[in-house]
Protein backbone atom coordinates (compact mmCIF):
# COMPACT_ATOMS: atom_id res chain seq x y z
CA UNK A 1 0.00 0.00 0.00
CA UNK A 2 2.82 2.02 0.97
CA UNK A 3 4.34 1.76 -2.18
CA UNK A 4 1.35 2.62 -4.31
CA UNK A 5 0.97 5.68 -2.58
CA UNK A 6 4.47 6.27 -3.30
CA UNK A 7 4.57 5.52 -7.06
CA UNK A 8 1.12 8.08 -7.13
CA UNK A 9 3.51 10.47 -5.95
CA UNK A 10 6.33 10.43 -7.40
CA UNK A 11 4.85 9.77 -11.20
CA UNK A 12 2.91 13.28 -10.53
CA UNK A 13 5.82 15.03 -9.30
CA UNK A 14 8.10 13.84 -12.32
CA UNK A 15 5.06 14.51 -14.79
CA UNK A 16 4.92 18.33 -12.82
CA UNK A 17 8.73 18.52 -13.41
CA UNK A 18 9.11 19.27 -9.74
CA UNK A 19 12.29 16.76 -9.78
CA UNK A 20 14.73 15.44 -12.63
CA UNK A 21 14.54 12.00 -13.29
CA UNK A 22 18.06 10.99 -11.90
CA UNK A 23 16.25 12.35 -8.43
CA UNK A 24 13.09 10.09 -8.50
CA UNK A 25 14.99 7.26 -6.51
CA UNK A 26 16.03 9.71 -3.79
CA UNK A 27 12.69 11.27 -3.81
CA UNK A 28 10.83 8.02 -3.46
CA UNK A 29 13.06 6.85 -0.50
CA UNK A 30 12.01 9.89 1.03
CA UNK A 31 8.62 9.60 0.17
CA UNK A 32 8.76 6.23 1.84
CA UNK A 33 10.02 7.54 5.06
CA UNK A 34 7.61 10.32 5.25
CA UNK A 35 4.44 8.01 4.96
CA UNK A 36 5.93 5.21 7.55
CA UNK A 37 6.81 7.97 9.97
CA UNK A 38 2.99 9.59 9.39
CA UNK A 39 1.56 5.97 9.80
CA UNK A 40 3.74 5.60 12.98
CA UNK A 41 2.65 8.55 14.07
CA UNK A 42 -1.29 7.88 14.21
CA UNK A 43 -0.70 4.43 15.49
CA UNK A 44 1.21 6.02 18.79
CA UNK A 45 -1.53 8.56 19.40
CA UNK A 46 -4.58 5.48 18.78
CA UNK A 47 -2.68 4.23 21.37
CA UNK A 48 -2.37 7.12 23.42
CA UNK A 49 -6.16 8.04 22.79
CA UNK A 50 -7.46 4.18 23.69
CA UNK A 51 -5.06 3.90 27.27
CA UNK A 52 -5.71 7.28 27.86
CA UNK A 53 -2.32 8.24 27.92
CA UNK A 54 -2.34 11.16 24.82
CA UNK A 55 -0.93 13.61 27.51
CA UNK A 56 1.60 11.75 28.73
CA UNK A 57 2.99 9.98 25.42
CA UNK A 58 3.45 13.68 24.19
CA UNK A 59 5.60 14.29 27.38
CA UNK A 60 7.60 11.29 27.27
CA UNK A 61 8.05 11.77 23.32
CA UNK A 62 9.44 15.63 24.20
CA UNK A 63 12.57 13.23 26.10
CA UNK A 64 12.53 10.28 23.99
CA UNK A 65 12.78 11.24 20.58
CA UNK A 66 15.70 13.14 20.39
CA UNK A 67 17.19 11.30 23.21
CA UNK A 68 16.66 8.50 21.06
CA UNK A 69 17.98 10.10 17.81
CA UNK A 70 21.19 10.76 19.92
CA UNK A 71 22.06 7.95 21.88
CA UNK A 72 21.23 5.01 19.15
CA UNK A 73 19.55 1.91 20.66
CA UNK A 74 17.46 -1.13 19.12
CA UNK A 75 16.49 -1.34 15.81
CA UNK A 76 14.42 -4.39 14.22
CA UNK A 77 16.07 -6.07 10.58
CA UNK A 78 12.80 -5.38 9.27
CA UNK A 79 9.95 -2.60 8.71
CA UNK A 80 6.93 -4.20 10.24
CA UNK A 81 9.08 -5.27 12.94
CA UNK A 82 10.07 -2.13 13.82
CA UNK A 83 6.31 -0.82 13.94
CA UNK A 84 5.22 -3.67 15.83
CA UNK A 85 8.12 -3.56 18.18
CA UNK A 86 7.84 -0.15 18.48
CA UNK A 87 4.16 0.09 19.12
CA UNK A 88 4.96 -2.45 21.85
CA UNK A 89 7.14 -0.04 23.52
CA UNK A 90 4.68 3.23 22.84
CA UNK A 91 2.06 0.79 24.74
CA UNK A 92 4.17 -0.22 27.79
CA UNK A 93 4.61 3.49 27.88
CA UNK A 94 1.25 4.64 28.03
CA UNK A 95 0.49 1.88 31.10
CA UNK A 96 3.49 2.71 33.09
CA UNK A 97 2.42 6.31 32.49
CA UNK A 98 -0.93 5.83 34.48
CA UNK A 99 0.80 4.23 37.52
CA UNK A 100 1.99 6.58 40.21
CA UNK A 101 5.59 5.66 41.07
CA UNK A 102 7.45 6.61 44.62
CA UNK A 103 9.59 9.06 44.22
CA UNK A 104 12.58 6.65 45.30
CA UNK A 105 11.28 4.52 42.61
CA UNK A 106 11.36 7.29 39.81
CA UNK A 107 14.65 9.15 41.31
CA UNK A 108 16.42 4.87 41.17
CA UNK A 109 15.36 4.37 37.73
CA UNK A 110 16.29 7.47 36.06
CA UNK A 111 19.87 7.11 37.74
CA UNK A 112 19.98 3.10 36.01
CA UNK A 113 19.12 4.61 33.23
CA UNK A 114 21.94 7.76 33.08
CA UNK A 115 24.55 4.94 34.01
CA UNK A 116 23.40 3.01 30.98
CA UNK A 117 22.97 6.03 28.57
CA UNK A 118 26.32 7.65 29.92
CA UNK A 119 28.30 3.70 29.60
CA UNK A 120 27.03 2.83 25.88
CA UNK A 121 25.52 6.06 24.29
CA UNK A 122 25.52 6.08 21.26
CA UNK A 123 25.25 2.77 19.90
CA UNK A 124 25.61 1.77 16.41
CA UNK A 125 23.39 -1.01 15.21
CA UNK A 126 23.03 -2.17 11.05
CA UNK A 127 21.59 0.86 10.04
CA UNK A 128 23.40 3.42 11.83
CA UNK A 129 27.95 3.23 11.71
CA UNK A 130 29.25 5.96 13.04
CA UNK A 131 32.92 7.98 12.77
CA UNK A 132 34.70 8.78 15.35
CA UNK A 133 33.96 12.30 15.56
CA UNK A 134 30.27 11.71 14.90
CA UNK A 135 30.13 9.38 18.21
CA UNK A 136 31.72 11.55 20.39
CA UNK A 137 29.12 14.65 18.60
CA UNK A 138 26.10 11.94 19.77
CA UNK A 139 27.77 11.40 22.69
CA UNK A 140 27.91 15.05 23.80
CA UNK A 141 24.72 15.27 22.70
CA UNK A 142 23.44 12.61 24.44
CA UNK A 143 24.63 13.58 27.53
CA UNK A 144 23.32 17.24 27.23
CA UNK A 145 19.80 16.02 26.12
CA UNK A 146 20.07 13.92 29.55
CA UNK A 147 20.66 16.25 31.78
CA UNK A 148 18.49 18.94 30.58
CA UNK A 149 15.65 16.73 31.52
CA UNK A 150 17.21 15.45 34.64
CA UNK A 151 17.60 19.15 35.60
CA UNK A 152 13.29 19.32 34.88
CA UNK A 153 12.40 15.79 36.37
CA UNK A 154 13.92 16.92 39.49
CA UNK A 155 12.03 20.47 39.63
CA UNK A 156 9.63 19.03 39.08
CA UNK A 157 8.93 15.55 40.86
CA UNK A 158 7.62 17.43 43.85
CA UNK A 159 5.44 20.04 41.90
CA UNK A 160 4.12 17.41 39.03
CA UNK A 161 4.40 13.89 39.63
CA UNK A 162 2.72 13.23 36.06
CA UNK A 163 5.27 15.44 33.83
CA UNK A 164 8.34 14.02 35.63
CA UNK A 165 6.72 10.16 35.69
CA UNK A 166 6.64 11.02 31.96
CA UNK A 167 9.95 12.35 31.22
CA UNK A 168 11.48 9.28 33.74
CA UNK A 169 9.49 7.14 31.14
CA UNK A 170 11.26 8.30 28.15
CA UNK A 171 14.83 8.00 29.47
CA UNK A 172 14.18 4.50 30.90
CA UNK A 173 12.80 3.36 27.38
CA UNK A 174 15.77 5.11 25.64
CA UNK A 175 18.42 3.20 28.27
CA UNK A 176 16.23 -0.04 27.25
CA UNK A 177 16.89 0.43 23.95
CA UNK A 178 20.06 1.27 24.09
CA UNK A 179 20.64 -1.88 26.19
CA UNK A 180 19.12 -4.24 23.86
CA UNK A 181 20.98 -2.74 20.90
CA UNK A 182 24.52 -3.40 22.61
CA UNK A 183 23.85 -6.89 24.05
CA UNK A 184 22.40 -7.73 20.04
CA UNK A 185 25.73 -6.39 18.98
CA UNK A 186 27.87 -8.31 21.25
CA UNK A 187 25.82 -11.84 20.95
CA UNK A 188 25.04 -11.09 17.19
CA UNK A 189 27.66 -9.27 16.05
Amino acid sequence: MVQRIVNLISKKILVAECIAQEEEEICRFGLECMILKFLNYISYIVIGIFTHSLPSLFITACVFLPLRSRAGGYHSKTRLKCYLFSCFIVLVICVLSSISLPIWLNLGSLFISNVIIWLFAPVENSNRSLSEYEKRIFRLQSLIIMVLFDLIIIFTIFDNENISNSLTLGIVAVAFLVIIEKEKNRYFG
